[in-house]
């Protein structure tokens, strides 16, 4: 086992819910059914797109490793997309009409500066949302930054200067009033 191997540790594997083979197909027909030159196709794609989106839904997978987040889709252009924990801004769930119905639910995983990465029917996305934070977050608070010790000796130091900057204000604000009540005077 390779070092790399050890510090990129699986914690976990996500399941795919079979429903994923209906929607895929639901889907497919219906994208068929808006376009008027494809409405043929749908009579070659009823008996054999389920066997299709089987291979794709064999083909999906998501794996939470210690660092990394490892998305497997795709079945005639596969896709595998490595993403850094540390570059993860969010992990959303959502919902269509369609897959409420058949009770599956869309995880999008927001990165910084890309587009988001979309998963449908994992089993348990709430759950598994839950630890794609959760393992972020530890990763976060384990990496040490140089300066790191710094920054914390700043953020001791900003609560001493807000308090002198709230004292230099009410210096200020009596100069004003002196300044005042002698204009006045004159």
């Amino acid at each position: 086992m390779s070092l790399e191997e050890i510090k990129n540790k699986s914690i976990f594997k996500a399941e795919i819910d079979r429903k994923v083979i209906t929607y895929l197909w639901v889907l497919a027909i219906s994208t068929m059914i808006m376009g008027i030159f494809t409405i043929p196709l749908i009579l070659i794609w009823i008996p054999f797109g389920r066997a299709f989106h089987k291979a794709q839904y064999v083909r999906m997978s998501l794996e939470l490793t210690e660092r990394t987040l490892i998305i497997k889709r795709g079945y005639i252009f596969p896709t595998d997309q490595t993403i850094s924990l540390e570059k993860i801004t969010d992990v959303t769930l959502s919902e269509g009409p369609l897959t409420s119905s058949l009770g599956i639910v869309r995880l999008s995983i927001e990165t910084a500066g890309n587009n988001p990465v979309g998963m449908i029917g994992i089993i348990d996305a709430g759950d598994v949302r839950s630890k794609i934070l959760k393992q972020r977050d530890i990763l976060a608070a384990s990496v040490v930054t140089p300066g790191t010790q710094q920054v914390a000796a700043i953020a001791g130091q900003t609560s001493q200067s807000e308090d002198m900057l709230v004292e230099i204000r009410d210096i200020l604000l009596q100069i004003n009033s002196n300044l005042s009540s002698e204009e006045s005077k004159q």
